[in-house]
């Protein structure tokens, strides 16, 4: 991670032309442990701080008491660890994947999407609006198998298996490699800045505040004919923030950061980018803080966890596939899937 003093590097379409509403679940806090007959109090957990001083990619993150880093130990705090209380009965999946999908399918201009094509998101947007609910106790069942001092899961008779890089690229076709991103955290003081990357109406929305909520990000361009390239690329940017937002880099809020802004200052070298990365560390955060009982809401495109546990682990697996071994992306093999039982079963099938 390289830090200066402002920054730090580090599918279908929805039915309907109408913007879809946003619909975000509510994080819930884990179990506290009980006060002592001294009434002492327990030391809280630490936790790591990113950018805004809220936790890594907006979730809060679990480090082991006490731990010694020459520890040939892995498991920290058993005890805190949800597969110890088993308390966890589901984890909700945060963000919105239709509304990027809508946007691009429905009210971009030809000339937009030439930019957002160029800048490499295509195959991941081909993969978002399906609709496919998710299965909320089988992200519960992983959550438990799942240690944050490794990054991998720990299962009884296979060992430890976890999503490698090469796996999240064929499930949602963003490339892990590139340029590390570049963040800003100041830019939103500088309105002119933000005025000549993503144009007047975001600034306004933005009100010098540090995050815009994503769904208005798409008001003031839908179905926008841009005048000339120049707007063009503010509505591209204003675009691919939005999709940062709401589709790979989430949280359980509704809001997008405009710290990403310098990743997008030049639209043809946003794919040059290491999305892939960002997005994938952002998945094992929030896994780690879930595992944890830190919360009950998944951030990041939490929907690879199940294309991943279809692919490898058949008793986890929702359906029989819909296309080949060759179907690429994978997460197209299963989102027109049959199921084979219904989505709403019991967690204890999993255990």
């Amino acid at each position: 991670m390289r830090t200066n003093n402002k920054c730090t590097e580090v599918g279908a379409s929805h039915e309907g032309s109408r913007r879809p509403k946003t619909t975000v679940a509510k994080g819930t806090k884990g179990n506290s442990s009980a006060a002592s007959s001294s009434s002492k109090k327990r030391t809280p957990a630490k936790r790591i701080s990113g950018p805004m001083g809220n936790g890594v990619f907006g979730v809060r993150v679990f480090i082991p008491r006490d731990r010694n880093p020459c520890s040939p130990l892995l498991h920290f705090d058993l005890e805190e660890h949800i597969s110890f209380k088993l308390t966890l009965k589901k984890i909700r999946g945060c963000g919105n994947n239709d509304i990027c999908a809508t946007w691009y399918n429905k009210a971009m201009h030809d000339t937009v999407k030439a930019k957002v094509k160029e800048s490499g998101f295509l195959p991941f947007l081909s993969i978002l609006g399906h609709g496919k609910k998710g299965d909320r106790p089988l992200l519960v069942a992983l959550a438990e198998r799942w240690w944050d001092t490794t990054h991998t899961f720990h299962f009884d008779e296979v060992g430890e298996m976890t999503m490698t890089p090469t796996d999240f690229a064929a499930i949602t076709g963003l490339r892990v490699g590139g340029k590390r991103l570049t963040y800003d955290l100041d830019i939103y003081r500088n309105k002119n800045k933000v005025v000549k990357l993503f144009g007047k109406p975001i600034a306004d929305l933005l009100a010098g505040e540090r995050r815009v909520p994503y769904e208005s990000l798409c008001t003031p361009y839908w179905k926008k004919n841009p005048k000339d390239d120049k707007e063009a690329d503010q509505i591209a940017r204003a675009f691919i923030l939005c999709l940062i937002g709401s589709s790979f880099l989430n949280d359980k809020s509704q809001y997008v950061s405009m710290h990403y802004a310098p990743c997008l200052e030049i639209v043809s070298d946003i794919g040059k980018y290491d999305w892939g990365g960002a997005a994938l560390a952002c998945l094992y955060r929030s896994l780690d803080s879930c595992s944890r009982g830190r919360s009950s809401s998944m951030g990041g495109y939490w929907r690879a966890w199940e294309v991943w546990a279809c692919e490898y682990l058949k008793p986890f697996a929702l359906s029989r596939p819909s296309g080949t071994l060759n179907t690429w992306l994978r997460t197209l093999r299963w989102v027109g899937a049959k199921s084979k039982r219904d989505l709403q079963h019991h967690l204890e099938h999993f255990r």
